[in-house]
């Protein structure tokens, strides 16, 4: 047997390499495929989700206009404290807030969603004037707008400045290679009523898991701790807002 092994070893080899080539060019040819086929299963799903949220912001509208109960008494963060299923939310964002909307509605059912593919802050922005104008912005407002565009200091003292004073929450990019994350820690940092959403760091620890293919937008189970994180991180930080708000108020007062 060695000795016949021995004898046809070229023959062998050369049968083995030939057999490795052939699946390397298949691999070649199907990989690029399979891609473009998931890539465009999620830009299906991320359209067909806009639409949904078109459908669905009509009947939040009107419920952004009502007025919000407040305690009367203030003791600790508790008594500010609302899960933020209960939070009247304008969330205004791009193809990522989409990519999760079904469990952005599950966390947020009381949120305005205002998400449109390739949207970018500037067309955030215009979204925002027209809420503001149209008196349909909620208790807090959310952006995730820097997938598409780099986000300046102007563009985020421009969102500000129609924030009506508001509470604002700002979503982290991923998968984006510039510095718009630090732009916006840089700006929100000089607001006590702004508020940075980590979700780059989340990401970036599980990849494989939480992200989609294209390595922007969240996978199915990515989607559901990024709705999580959205819902937690709103209501933990408002919570401690409003009580601090509350207290200096009345400071004032004497």
């Amino acid at each position: 047997m060695v000795t016949y092994l021995r004898k046809h070893f070229y023959y062998i080899f050369s049968a083995l390499m030939v057999v490795l080539m052939v699946f390397g060019v298949f691999s070649l040819f199907t990989a690029p495929a399979e891609a473009k086929r998931a890539q465009e299963e999620l830009e299906e799903k991320i359209r067909e989700n806009q639409r949904i949220a078109e459908e669905r912001k009509k009947a939040q509208s009107e419920l952004m206009k009502l007025p919000t109960p407040v305690p009367e008494e203030v003791k600790t963060k508790e008594d500010f404290y609302r899960p933020a299923s209960e939070i009247k939310i304008t969330f205004i964002g791009d193809s990522v807030t989409l990519a999760a909307l079904p469990s952005l509605y599950e966390e947020l059912p009381n949120a305005y969603i205002d998400a449109v593919f390739g949207r970018t802050i500037l067309g955030g922005l215009d979204a925002l004037i027209y809420l503001e104008e149209t008196d349909q912005l909620g208790e807090v407002l959310i952006f995730s707008l820097g997938t598409n565009s780099y986000i300046s200091e102007e563009n985020c003292l421009d969102l500000i400045a129609h924030s009506n004073g508001l509470p604002t929450f700002w979503i982290s990019t991923f998968g984006v290679s510039n510095d718009s994350n630090e732009v916006m820690k840089r700006v929100i940092s000089r607001y006590d009523n702004a508020f940075y959403i980590d979700w780059e760091t989340i990401a970036k620890e599980n990849i494989n898991t939480y992200i989609s293919t294209d390595g922007l937008h969240p996978t199915e189970e990515g989607s559901k701790v990024y709705a999580k994180l959205i819902a937690d991180t709103v209501a933990e930080d408002l919570s401690i807002y409003l009580m601090n708000k509350r207290e200096t108020d009345s400071n004032e007062k004497y």
